[in-house]
């Protein structure tokens, strides 16, 4: 169902919130109609509670809502203050937030309008933060939550190299860092953050962002499981697949000088 508002039930235990547990949950996920959404989406249903989509473009929600009956959609842009205003005034207690929200366009920094590489930052970083900030004080006041977000193996570039995909790493690098924050701030009050820190994934999203197509990127549905079982095992940081811990740990002692023309090469033989 498409709605413009909506009165889930809310949790009346203060257990911390897992995708397997039977306690009936409100859980919201931000991104929802993009593969990595969509996977968790169908996650989070699965157990009975109670899902609530958003996109910042309506046209495929319908289609989400079609695949998944009782999932409840809402069409909100979250990088317009006055749209972010009217999901939060709702008032619902989400116990489970799931931010896979997210943009990328790679291009030279300087050859973007700042209009498109502003719209990314908000995008990847504000629309993730303001739910959290908002959403987490509700579920530190019933001492029962999850927070689960979305970098990017190219957050661990963000302090070396990263060749026209200098806004999304650095972006990607915030909500990386929120999100161990504060799994350390919340520790022991019933909250939990996690954040999932995938490689290339094969999805529309590398071939929006000009990264072309990744026959070779990781599924979206392992992904998704992915950051459910580490988030459901405690972890704050989930890598999907060797590959994703292999990247990540490849960027740190690879000296600049190496690092640069590599994914300089990548993204100047990626389509635009």
């Amino acid at each position: 169902m498409l709605l413009c508002g909506w009165v889930p039930q809310t949790p009346n235990r203060r257990e911390r919130p897992s995708m397997n547990g039977a306690i009936k949950r409100c859980a919201l996920v931000t991104g929802a109609t993009g593969a990595l959404g969509a996977a968790s989406c169908e996650r989070l249903i699965a157990p009975g509670m109670t899902v609530v989509a958003t996109e910042r473009d309506g046209v495929p929600l319908p289609a989400l809502s079609h695949r998944l009956p009782g999932l409840v959609t809402v069409c909100r842009d979250l990088t317009r203050p006055d749209q972010v205003d009217q999901l939060l005034r709702q008032g619902t207690q989400v116990n489970v937030l799931v931010a896979m929200a997210g943009a990328a366009e790679s291009v030279p920094f300087e050859r973007r309008p700042w209009a498109r590489v502003e719209d990314e930052i908000v995008l990847n970083a504000a629309t993730v933060a303001r739910p959290v900030h908002a959403y987490g004080a509700g579920m530190l006041a019933a001492r029962s939550g999850l927070v689960i977000t979305v970098a990017s193996t190219a957050a661990g570039r963000a302090g070396r190299a990263a060749p026209c995909l200098a806004s999304y790493a650095a972006s990607k690098a915030f909500v990386l860092v929120l999100s161990r924050a504060l799994a350390l701030e919340w520790r022991g009050r019933g909250v939990h953050a996690c954040c999932c820190t995938p490689g290339p994934i094969r999805s529309r999203f590398a071939e929006r962002s000009g990264l072309g197509d990744r026959p070779r990127g990781l599924d979206a549905g392992a992904v998704a499981d992915a950051a459910h079982r580490a988030s459901d095992a405690g972890r704050t940081t989930a890598f999907p697949g060797l590959n994703s811990l292999l990247r990540w740990m490849a960027y740190h002692p690879m000296p600049d000088r190496v690092l640069a023309p590599w994914i300089s090469n990548t993204a100047r033989h990626a389509p635009r």
